[in-house]
């Protein structure tokens, strides 16, 4: 729930008038994408964005504190997932994360 919470937190606060969310299963794999209209990621970003601390805002703004995503990604790892970062064709960012599933028995 957090990791969800903090890429639709983020996707709401960079786009521009639409976020869209996307859920699948990939084998034994649950994938979430959320995605916004805004103006993505700069390439620095992609390589970055997932480490601790960062963010595009300036430290006398001090709302946010860059942890974010690096959360997410930690919290996908133990779960045996991941998180990618990419840039849509018509604009805006992508943030797709993955979650090993359980079966059910």
């Amino acid at each position: 729930m957090q990791v969800f919470e903090n890429l639709l937190s983020n996707a709401m606060r960079y786009a521009d008038t639409a976020v869209s969310v996307a859920c699948r299963t990939k084998g034994k794999k649950l994938l979430i994408t959320v995605a916004d209209d805004g103006k993505g990621f700069n390439s620095n970003a992609l390589k970055i964005a997932t480490d601790p601390f960062y963010t595009t805002e300036k430290k006398s703004e001090g709302e946010h504190f860059g942890l974010g995503l690096n959360i997410s990604k930690v919290l996908c790892q133990r779960h045996g997932g991941g998180i990618t970062l990419k840039n849509q064709k018509n604009g805006g960012a992508s943030i797709t994360v993955c979650f090993g599933m359980r079966s059910q028995k």
